[in-house]
Formats: C-alpha cells, sequence, structure tokens
C-alpha cells in the first residue's frame, strides 16, 4: 500500500519529464517573473492544468519576439530577442536572466549619453574603462574619440557572445586593437589593476537582480575615485522606476560622499524619466562648454546619435549638487549593505515621489540654468534637439513651439519628422498637434504603399497600414489592409479585432461580431475584443449576450470603469435597474469624474423615479463634460419627473444645439412641447426625429399623436399605419390609428395587414 502511494506521484513525475524534456528557453527569456503586469489581461482564468500543459501556447500569444541567441553561464542565463516592427525596423533586446539590459532602439538613449556626456565634458580622454559590454553600445561610442585605450569589463562569457549581434549598432567594438576586453569581476579589476583611467562607466543591472547592489556601494565608488587620473569623470547608471525615494536617496546620497563635486542628468530627451546618470568629477573640474564644443566633431561621427550643438546636453541635466538634493542619511556601504535588501522588496512597485523630489529639490547653477534657458527660447536649438530625441528614438510632446517658428523653421522641422515617420513606427499621442500627425501619417502611408513588397513582416505591416487609415477616417482602406494582414497571418487577433471594430463602424455588425469571435477564439482573455462584441450584440439587440461579454471583459480588468458603466447600460436595458446601478456606483468609485457613468446613473435613476438623484448625477455629468448632449437630454428627462417642464424643454434644445441630429432629444422635445401646447413646435421636432430615425414606431405614433391634436387626420393616419408596419404589435398605435379614424368619420377596424401610406 505504501509503495503504491509513492508510486503515483513518481509514475506523475516520469510522465513530465518526458512532456518537459528541456527548460522552454521562449519562455524562460520573457522574464514574465519582472514584467507580469504586461501580460496579465491574457493569461487572467488560466487554471493550473491549462497553464502545465498548455502554458507555452498562452503566453505564445503574448509575444511577438523571436529569440536569436541563448546560452547560461556564470552571470545568469543570457538571450537576444528580436522584436519586427512595420516598417522593417527590428529591435533586438539583450536580456540576462531575463531581465533586459540593452536594446537597438527602447535603450539607444541610456546607451549613447552615458558615455559622450562625459567624454565631451573631458579635457582631454585618452583611458576610458566601461562596466558591462551588454549590448556594446556604450563602450562602441568611446571609440567615436581619438582614445588610447578602452577596457570593457566583463563577468559573463555568454553577454560577449550576445554583443555580436549588436554589431550593427556598437562599432564593432570588441573588434577593435584598442579594445581590451577583460573577462572579470569589475570590483576585483578596480581593486587590483594598477591602470589609471580619464573616465569610468558603469552601467550594471538594477540594484535587485542577484549580487549587483555591490556595485552601488561606497566601497565601490571609492575604488573607482582612486582609478581615476586627475581631473577623471566616474559616471554611474542609476534607475528611478522599481525604486522608492530612500533606496533611490540612498544610491544618490553614496555617490555624493565620494564625489562632492557632482552632478545628475536625465537620459531621457523629454525630462525626468526612468534612467539617470550619476557624474562624478576628481577635483574640482566643472562643465566647460569649450571642451564640448572642440570635441563635437568626435561624436557628431556616431551612428546612433545626431548632436548638432554642444550646449543641448545642458538640457539633460537634473542637478548639480547632489549633496543638498539627498540630503542627510544613511550611506551604503560593504558592511551595512541597505540597497542589497531593499531593492529587492521594491519590485513592482514605482514610487512617483522620486521624480517628484527630483523636480522640486534640484539645484543648477546661474550658468547652466541661464544656457538652458536660451535652448528653450531658441526655435532652431529647439529643433536642434528635437534632432538629437529622433535620433534616440525617443520623441516627445511638444518638441518645437510652433507657434513662435518661422516659415523656414516650420519647414526644416516638418522634413526632420517625415523622415523619422517615413521608417519608423510612433506613438501619435507625443505629436499633440493634428498637423502634425497627419503629416505624419501620410509619409508613413507613403512608405508603406511604395515599399510594401520589400517589407519583411507583411502582417505587422498591413496591420499597421490599416490602422494609419483607420486614424484617417478611410474606412475602405482599411478594412482592406487589416484582410491582407489576415491573409499572411490568419491567427493574428489584434487584426480580427481591428477589422471588426472598422466594419462596425461602418454598420457591418454580423462580420464584425465574426472578427470579435475570431478573435476571441485565438485570445480568449482579450478583455477589448470582449468590450466590443458586446456593443455590437447590444447595437442588435441581443442584450443578454452582449452582458456576458461586458461581464467576461470585467472578470479580466474588474477596474476598468467604461466596462463597468458599459455592463450597466445594457443591464438597465433588460430592466435589471438594481443591478445596473450598482455597475455605474461602482464606475464612480473607480473614476469619480467619469461623466458617461454619472450620466447613465442618472438615466437609471429616473427610470426607477428617483428623480431627485437622478437630476444631481446628470448635472456632476454636465460640470465635468459641459458639451454632453445626452446628459442634457436625460437631465431633461428626470426635470420632467420633478414637473420642471420648461427647464426639460431648455435642456433638450441645448443637448439639441450640440448634436443637432440627436434623435432622442427631438423625439422627447416634441413630447414635452405637446404637454406644453405647443403642437407646430411638437410636431417639427417629432418630423425630425422620424428623419432621423424612420425605423423606430413611438416616432411615428407620437408624431401621429400630434397631428391628430392639430386636426390633420390624414397625415396622422399615415404615421400611425407606418408605426404599425414597422411593429404590429404596437397597441397604442393601433388604438390611436383606431380612434383617428373615427375622428375622420371612418369606423372601420384596421385590417390585419396594414400598408404603407402612398
Amino acid at each position: 500500500m505504501k509503495l503504491a502511494f509513492l508510486a503515483a506521484p513518481a509514475l506523475a513525475g516520469l510522465v513530465l519529464c518526458f512532456y518537459f524534456p528541456v527548460w522552454n528557453r521562449e519562455l524562460l527569456s520573457r522574464g514574465r517573473y519582472h514584467r507580469f503586469e504586461r501580460i496579465k489581461e491574457d493569461i487572467i482564468g488560466s487554471g493550473w492544468f491549462e497553464a502545465l500543459f498548455q502554458g507555452p501556447d498562452v503566453l505564445a500569444t503574448t509575444e511577438r519576439g523571436e529569440v536569436i541567441y541563448y546560452s547560461d553561464g556564470i552571470g545568469g542565463f543570457v538571450t537576444v530577442l528580436e522584436y519586427p516592427g512595420p516598417f522593417g525596423d527590428t529591435e533586438r533586446t539583450l536580456a540576462i536572466s531575463a531581465k533586459p539590459d540593452a536594446s537597438s532602439r527602447g535603450d539607444m538613449k541610456t546607451q549613447t549619453v552615458c558615455t559622450h556626456f562625459p567624454m565631451l565634458f573631458h579635457p582631454n580622454p585618452k583611458t576610458v574603462m566601461v562596466l558591462g559590454v551588454a549590448s556594446g553600445v556604450t563602450a562602441g561610442e568611446a571609440l567615436y574619440y581619438p582614445i588610447e585605450q578602452l577596457d570593457v569589463l566583463e563577468i559573463s562569457q555568454q553577454v560577449v557572445e550576445a554583443s555580436d549581434f549588436f554589431r550593427p549598432w556598437n562599432n564593432e567594438v570588441l573588434s577593435n586593437p584598442r579594445t581590451n576586453l577583460i573577462l572579470q569581476d569589475a570590483r576585483a579589476h578596480l581593486q587590483l589593476t594598477k591602470q589609471k583611467y580619464d573616465v569610468i562607466i558603469s552601467e550594471p543591472s538594477n540594484p535587485w537582480m542577484a549580487g549587483l547592489a555591490t556595485l552601488f556601494t561606497h566601497d565601490f565608488f571609492a575604488h573607482g575615485k582612486d582609478r581615476l587620473n586627475q581631473d577623471g569623470i566616474f559616471v554611474q547608471f542609476i534607475h528611478s522606476y522599481e525604486m522608492d525615494w530612500p533606496s533611490f536617496a540612498l544610491v544618490g546620497r553614496t555617490f555624493a560622499h565620494v564625489f562632492p563635486n557632482s552632478l545628475m542628468f536625465a537620459t531621457e530627451p523629454a525630462g525626468l524619466g526612468d534612467d539617470y546618470m550619476l557624474v562624478g568629477f576628481k577635483g574640482s573640474s566643472e562643465l566647460v562648454l569649450e571642451n564640448v564644443s572642440r570635441k563635437l566633431k568626435h561624436a557628431q561621427q556616431s551612428k546612433n546619435i545626431t548632436l548638432s550643438e554642444p550646449r543641448l546636453l545642458y538640457r539633460l541635466i537634473v542637478s548639480e549638487d547632489l549633496r543638498s538634493l539627498f540630503g542627510r542619511g544613511p550611506i551604503n556601504t560593504d558592511n551595512w549593505p541597505m540597497l542589497e535588501f531593499a531593492a529587492p522588496r521594491r519590485m513592482h512597485h514605482t514610487d512617483p515621489n522620486v521624480n517628484r523630489n527630483l523636480q522640486s529639490e534640484k539645484i543648477l547653477r546661474p550658468t547652466t540654468i541661464n544656457i538652458v534657458q536660451q535652448l528653450i527660447d531658441d526655435v532652431d536649438a529647439q529643433i536642434d534637439f528635437a534632432a538629437y530625441a529622433l535620433s534616440v528614438y525617443a520623441p516627445f510632446p511638444k518638441m518645437v513651439d510652433l507657434t513662435k517658428a518661422t516659415p523656414s523653421q516650420e519647414k526644416r522641422f516638418f522634413e526632420l519628422l517625415d523622415t523619422y515617420c517615413a521608417s519608423n513606427s510612433i506613438n501619435y499621442s507625443v505629436l499633440k498637434d493634428k498637423q502634425l500627425e497627419k503629416r505624419c501619417r501620410s509619409a508613413q502611408i507613403e512608405t508603406l504603399q511604395n515599399k510594401m513588397d520589400l517589407m519583411p513582416y507583411k502582417d505587422l505591416s498591413y496591420f499597421y497600414l490599416g490602422d494609419l487609415y483607420y486614424a484617417e477616417d478611410m474606412l475602405d482602406e482599411a478594412v482592406v489592409n487589416y484582410y491582407k494582414s489576415l491573409q499572411v497571418r490568419p491567427d493574428f487577433a489584434e487584426a480580427h479585432y481591428q477589422l471588426g471594430f472598422a466594419l462596425e463602424r461602418q454598420g457591418k455588425f454580423e462580420e464584425a461580431i465574426g472578427h470579435y469571435d475570431e478573435a476571441l477564439r485565438i485570445k480568449p482573455s482579450f478583455a477589448m475584443a470582449h468590450s466590443h462584441l458586446a456593443y455590437a450584440l447590444a447595437r442588435q439587440g441581443r442584450i443578454e449576450q452582449a452582458a456576458k461579454h461586458f461581464t467576461k471583459a470585467l472578470h479580466i480588468k474588474p477596474d476598468d470603469a467604461e466596462l463597468r458603466s458599459n455592463l450597466g447600460g445594457v443591464l438597465a436595458k433588460q430592466g435589471r435597474f438594481d443591478e445596473a446601478i450598482l455597475h455605474f456606483v461602482e464606475a464612480l468609485r473607480v473614476d469619480p469624474n467619469f461623466a458617461d457613468a454619472h450620466n447613465n446613473l442618472g438615466y437609471a435613476l429616473a427610470l426607477q423615479g428617483r428623480f431627485d438623484q437622478a437630476v444631481r448625477h446628470c448635472t456632476e455629468a454636465l460640470r465635468i463634460k459641459p458639451d454632453f448632449a445626452t446628459a442634457h437630454s436625460n437631465l431633461a428627462f428626470a426635470l420632467i419627473g420633478q414637473g420642471k417642464l420648461d427647464e426639460a424643454v431648455e435642456n433638450y434644445e441645448e443637448a439639441l444645439q450640440i448634436n443637432p441630429d440627436f434623435a432622442d432629444a427631438h423625439r422627447n422635445l416634441g413630447y414635452a412641447l405637446l404637454q406644453q401646447g405647443k403642437l407646430e413646435g411638437a410636431v417639427a421636432h417629432l418630423r425630425e426625429a422620424v428623419r432621423i430615425e424612420p425605423n423606430v414606431a413611438k416616432t411615428h405614433n407620437d408624431l401621429g399623436v400630434a397631428l391628430a391634436m392639430q386636426g390633420k387626420f390624414d397625415e396622422a393616419i399615415a404615421y400611425f399605419t407606418q408605426a404599425l408596419r414597422i411593429d404590429p404589435d404596437y397597441a397604442d398605435a393601433r388604438r390611436n390609428l383606431k380612434r383617428a379614424l373615427q375622428r375622420r368619420g371612418k369606423v372601420d377596424e384596421p385590417g390585419a395587414n396594414l400598408k404603407s401610406p402612398e
């Protein structure tokens, strides 16, 4: 019996050994332990059994990257992933133990400036040390300067091998005769070597990675300072994401204790961001602009950055007094390694106080303030800085103040942006200008149309082109390109979703529903596909199915206020007002300033006869969103319930000022005017409602009533008849038709098959 009890787990283990004979390198390389939040929506609802046997298939739907290198070694397992782009603009990322540490695009702003800043400001750098090969870009940028020796310290042979995949960007650093690759622990090297350096660049990974917190101690910084020549510069990378202010300040304070003459600069052209560099000067050296001007020609040889003006780097400086910035407090040392224990506790938690304190406590010298202000005020300098930002793939909002630009300056900036957009995907939210958006889309559409045959990833290229056409409201062209994308890759869930969205905009709800269903077959936890499928079903009157899909979407995104409000809306259509109200209230708990939820809640309360509360929420919706036509209409409905007919009429009229084709407002205003005895106005608005929505039986019936009250029985009879043609079971219309016939002197009972009026 005992052996049988042990046999079961042994057999299960044997089965799993055959089912999982090796580690899945693809999954290991993704680092989901670190950035799990990016895919949690895609895997929510997966049980342990599905995770065990179908986990790789589930996760495969979340990634497009391909592992092109994998190896395991002393520093952890090292991978290089390649991510395709719509313009053939592939990005390569190097990860150590699945933590991304370098890339050919996203990290370029950090990898380049951490070299060029010290190399430009040092009077005459001849010997340089770089801690960490990674992609090789940081070290490779130093070779554009007339240095004599570049020592590159790396502990992992696998990272060295992986850097070979970045040769198009790293200036072939490891094959240059001036480069001396040292496979050694960097701390041991600094302690034991007799070599002196003019510039030391320390760019390790995050301090919560195993063993790396020792590269952020007082002892390490002191070793680095000892290895610097007089007037030498030490540069230390530090990040602000997944870091709280006490830990961030601990590193900064420790650095400033070793380097009293120091500063900090951001690597993000937009200003405060995620990555920063601490710069320590040995001795009393300060930033000398003449040094930059003299050596700028070397930086301009780089293929990775565009730096036309030496002063541009001043815009990156955050603070020039680190001791005041970080204040008094503990120091991180080998004997008291506080960061070793504090950093891992902050994983997955970013403290907004880091950037907030950097902004409020920073100190800049008057010279720096003056230079930065000149750069910000000068439109040509703004364009130069925009060129730099674009060269490191980091465009940001309002790069150039076009309101102050001359025609020639505007032309120069537009041409710069056109060139960038023609070969790079871009987040359009950074442009903040409709004209710029349109130019950028035009450049991208032209590129993709003319070079589609050359694009290596046509599924992405057609998909991106479809998005561009959709943004231009060219729905037919968008649909065509989404279909082409799916011809290349039929299991492209996002393309099915976007195609459904475009078809829905065209009123093709059945086709849209089909593609939403297909997107969900491929990717069952696609929250937005559930949401838009629910919306399309609701438009077809399939309310119960719509509620089901809104509920599924909410299971995936429980804190989505819009989904809560939409689910409440379909429940209200089912007459489930109590449930609907609970969802509207929950939506407002998540987002108290959600105008749609206030409006929907107000309408549901009005339908329950709770008119005072309804008025309050509709009024709040209008406070948040004054041009909200539906909220004006719903407020009017609630005011009628309070007996405030004149105020109701005013709000219906306001709704129609905002949206002249608002059929419900026309119909309800017509009904309100009927109650006031204003028959001409009532008839006019009801006619408009019929024109806008000719297939609504109630509108035809109401218009018939208004015409009958005017004594226009022939017309009234025609509209009652039309109402019954649309809805043969409409009892009010049948009763009104009978009365109108009687009033006209014809008492014939209408037949079962009513014809439309001639």
